[in-house]
């Protein structure tokens, strides 16, 4: 579930959310400043898809079931609403909890620098 949905989702907002701050910025900035920018949006992108989980979770919470009687088996149809809608509440309370640690956590990481350029081999090395 982290692979497929967690980090793949929360990898693709935090890229959309930088490139769009960076962008309406547009100033020179310091390698300092975008690395906190770039924090920053981490963390952003934690709270956004935490939300939007919650959000998907308050949908479904009505249509779940978690304790049913035996009457619940005699219509397929009940039955799977039901084991649907209680999918989509565990799977959204995972990525909800999921997506704000990895946010948090990247946020509180060391940030990618640009490289300012390359090193130049010196003239007697073999490439």
């Amino acid at each position: 579930m982290n692979s497929v949905a967690v980090e793949p989702v929360y990898v693709a907002c935090r890229e959309v959310l930088r490139h769009i701050v960076e962008c309406v910025l547009r100033t020179p900035a310091t390698q300092a400043e975008l690395a906190k920018l770039r924090s920053a949006t981490a963390a952003a992108a934690g709270i956004v898809l935490c939300g939007l989980a919650l959000l998907v979770l308050m949908l479904a919470w009505p249509m779940s079931r978690w304790m049913v009687d035996i009457s619940a088996f005699a219509s397929w149809h009940r039955l799977i609403a039901f084991a649907l809608a209680n999918s989509v509440v565990l799977a959204t309370t995972y990525l909800a909890v999921a997506s704000l640690f990895w946010g948090f956590a990247d946020a509180t990481m060391a940030q990618p620098h640009d490289l300012d350029g390359f090193h130049v081999a010196p003239d007697q090395c073999r490439i």
